[in-house]
């Protein structure tokens, strides 16, 4: 009975891991989704408009370099090899997959949906087009000078989740360590 009970055991422990690293890639490729497509909002406002600032300026040049190419897919891939670096440093620590893969998983999803709660807002109060601009004027259709809180806000909130992820998975497994070294020994 006790080999029946710890066979079933380890195997709901490989169901809860490989759910575990199972939201955790979920989260990556939500985050790849959503990063991408602020690329594609705040890098490049003008990739659609039927009229752009002029060749040579300073946010043509930088809506050019979102646009295609390498700026398109750069912020997506600094976030993404950021993360899987550290989410590797912190497996190799404290050698726990299931719990870093959980709090990472589940982080990311939260720090994406607080992304789009203080962005959206942020973004129609900012992006609104100034009254004395007409369509004619490339800066109708965007300025950078307008969208740089956005880009601000969310470097900070990524910023702040890759400092925080692995302090919560060590103080985790710390307590669980606590835990199973306590009850053992009664």
């Amino acid at each position: 009975m006790e080999r029946l009970s710890k066979a079933s055991s380890r195997w709901i422990d490989k169901v809860v891991g490989a759910l575990a690293v199972g939201l955790l890639v979920f989260s990556w490729f939500a985050c790849y989704l959503w990063i991408m497509a602020l690329t594609e909002g705040w890098g490049a406002p003008w990739d659609i408009a039927p009229i752009r600032p002029p060749v040579g300026h300073w946010q043509r040049t930088l809506n050019d370099f979102f646009e295609s190419g390498v700026g398109m897919y750069l912020p997506t891939v600094v976030f993404l090899a950021v993360s899987v670096v550290s989410w590797v440093r912190t497996v190799i620590q404290t050698r726990d997959v299931r719990t870093t893969s959980l709090v990472f998983g589940a982080t990311n999803l939260i720090a994406l949906l607080a992304l789009m709660i203080i962005a959206i807002p942020i973004q129609r109060f900012l992006i609104r087009t100034p009254a004395h601009l007409t369509p004619e004027d490339w800066s109708y259709w965007g300025d950078f000078r307008r969208e740089w809180p956005l880009s601000l806000i969310a470097l900070m909130l990524f910023i702040g989740l890759f400092l925080i992820q692995p302090v919560v998975v060590r103080r985790l497994t710390e307590t669980e360590k606590a835990e199973v070294s306590t009850s053992s020994q009664y």
